[in-house]
């Protein structure tokens, strides 16, 4: 063989190896991972990120999820994708909620507890 190489003005310490464009274990776009240990499903979006699927849902419907806010299921269930059970709400807003226990698996008392924070954060920012 490297005679063969030598005459033919070819390098025998390279191997000849043909150029794949991806690997063979990457998975395609539009793929779901399994829930992780929160119950959240990410969706792969490009070559190289993944993006939880209520964010890319949401974002699909309203556009850009502004600096700060936080997708939410209304419901509580995390594998409910339907549009009308994601809000974005502040970080705040949510940890508010959360530390009240106003999250519900109603969907209109969670959207109540949602109401109750941000009136208390006005009134916390008028009495300023």
């Amino acid at each position: 063989m490297r005679k063969y190489f030598y005459r033919h003005n070819l390098d025998y310490k390279k191997k000849i190896v043909p150029k794949i464009d991806t690997a063979s274990n990457s998975k395609p776009i539009g793929t779901e991972s399994l829930p992780d240990k929160n119950g959240l499903v990410r969706i792969k979006v490009s070559k190289s990120s993944w993006q939880y699927k209520q964010r890319y849902i949401y974002e699909q419907y309203y556009g850009k999820i502004p600096k700060g806010h936080v997708i939410m299921f209304l419901d509580g269930d995390n594998t409910n994708f339907d549009i009308s059970n994601l809000a974005c709400v502040e970080n705040k807003n949510k940890l508010y909620i959360q530390s009240r226990g106003l999250i519900s698996h109603n969907k209109k008392m969670t959207e109540t507890g949602l109401m109750i924070s941000e009136l208390y954060y006005k009134t916390k920012s008028v009495k300023k």
